[in-house]
Parts: structure tokens; sequence; C-alpha cells
């Protein structure tokens, strides 16, 4: 199986990197806004940016992965349903025209 094992022994997300996340998700519509205006590219950066951020995490000793292959799948696979909902989501956000017949 795909196994996993972070260097640092805590069993959660230090308190900087939740912060860190918060903050990129609080930018979504300006950071990633190119990116709903370019679908294609979005799935492509979203299949092969997270993978290669682990690959190198692996190479850097941060992380050690087991399985490189199945463990590079499933993250572009998430990235990718992530991207996706994100998407659903904008896309619910936008205003709703409204035309009134006189």
């Amino acid at each position: 199986g795909s196994e996993m094992c972070i260097r640092d022994s805590s069993s959660i997300a230090p308190l900087w990197i939740l912060f860190l996340w918060i903050g990129f998700g609080l930018t979504l519509n300006h950071s990633m806004a190119w990116l709903f205006k370019n679908i294609k590219m979005g799935y492509l950066l979203m299949a092969l940016g997270p993978p290669l951020s682990y690959i190198s995490a692996d190479r850097l000793g941060a992380v050690t992965i087991s399985n490189m292959v199945l463990t590079s799948l499933i993250v572009s696979l998430s990235w990718m349903l992530v991207f996706t909902a994100l998407i659903l989501f904008k896309k619910n956000q936008q205003p709703k025209a409204h035309y009134e017949y006189i």
C-alpha cells in the first residue's frame, strides 16, 4: 500500500501551517482567479504541482514515501477533486442576473 511517514512525530499539523492554509484559502478568489478562467490549465497544474511537491519533500528528507507512484496518483486526484469543488463553489457564489420585464 501507499505509506507516508512524516519526520515530525506530532500527530496534528503545527499551528503555523494551519494558519498558512487558512490564509491561502482566503485568497483563492484572487490568487487562483486566472485558473478559473482557464479550467484545463487548472486541472493540469492540480495534476502535476502537488505530487511534485510531495516528491520534493521526499527527496529533501522531510517525509518518507514508500510507494511514490500510488501516493502521487492519490495526491493528484485529491487536488483535482478539490479544484472541482472550488469551481462548483465559485459558480454557486456568482450573483444571479435578475431581469425585470416591464
